[in-house]
């Protein structure tokens, strides 16, 4: 015996219902969230009410002594304190040498701390498994 199933398409009136409620929520979301905190656009007060305007006004530069705390973006990508300057971004150069082999200089960040591999040796038998105890 065969069961059949069929999956029912939806009318191109829903799909259009669908697509408009999709749309009108897009651009609620748009006006009342996106243009506040990135633009400092805030045509109905809810950046302001929300504090997302603030975002709007940090600036892309980084912080200097005596400047106040940095907050939210900035924060994140200051990374931890270090004693010297650190530089931060990969600036690759092909360096020729007199093998006739170039190299790369520069093609990585150095951590300012020391690498550390932990690792496990397990050793089953035929037909033995291994249940974790993590759920």
């Amino acid at each position: 015996m065969t069961i059949e199933r069929r999956a029912e398409v939806p009318s191109p009136k829903k799909l259009l219902t669908a697509t408009l409620a999709a749309l009108a929520i897009a651009g609620a979301i748009l006006i009342a969230f996106v243009l506040p905190a990135e633009y400092g656009i805030d045509p109905l007060g809810t950046g302001r009410a929300l504090g997302l305007t603030a975002l709007a006004n940090t600036s892309a530069e980084p912080s200097r002594a005596g400047d106040p705390p940095a907050t939210g973006e900035r924060a994140r990508d200051a990374g931890p304190a270090s004693a010297g300057p650190r530089r931060t971004s990969i600036n690759p150069v092909l360096v020729p040498t007199a093998t006739g082999a170039p190299t790369m200089k520069d093609t990585f960040i150095a951590e300012p701390g020391r690498f550390q591999f932990d690792s496990r040796e397990l050793t089953l038998t035929p037909g033995e498994g291994m249940r974790s105890n993590t759920t």
